[in-house]
């Protein structure tokens, strides 16, 4: 009787062990969900951005880093990147740009919590987004990190 516990814990620590490490090491498990609810919001003004190699302006809201950049052609490249508390959260980003001259430009990363029912892996998650927008090159870029 003793060995068939024994058996069955040493099984069930290595099933939630395996899936634990999947979910760690797996690339691709990001959750998108435009239907979250915000608390708070973290706003970084656009003056002052700074400069890094590559002509990229940077902006940072907590965890979360915004590089941007004009392209040409009234295209600008950007790309989100932080940590997420579990693997689990939610995220949505939008680019808003609003019609007036120059253009102001709202990139929002919303961060939501897991449903509570959901059992999740208790890890921090690394998060890269890219994404494109367009306006003119005299545009200015507020980030917004809403939690």
């Amino acid at each position: 009787m003793k060995k068939i516990i024994i058996y069955t814990l040493v099984t069930l620590i290595v099933i939630f062990g395996g899936l634990a490490a999947y979910l760690y090491f797996s690339n691709d498990y990001t959750l998108n969900n435009p239907d979250t609810d915000t608390n708070t919001v973290d706003p970084v003004p656009s003056p002052g951005t700074s400069t890094d190699s590559g002509d990229y302006n940077t902006q940072s809201s907590g965890d979360f880093t915004l590089k941007y950049r004009y392209e040409g052609n009234s295209q600008w490249t950007y790309v989100i990147t932080g940590f997420l508390p579990t693997p689990c959260y939610l995220t949505d980003v939008s680019a808003i740009v609003r019609e007036s001259f120059p253009e102001q430009v709202s990139i929002k990363l919303k961060v939501s919590q897991p449903q509570t029912f959901q059992a999740c892996v208790e890890v921090i998650k690394e998060y890269t987004y890219e994404g494109v927008f367009s306006a003119s090159e005299g545009a200015s870029v507020e980030f917004l990190v809403v939690k």
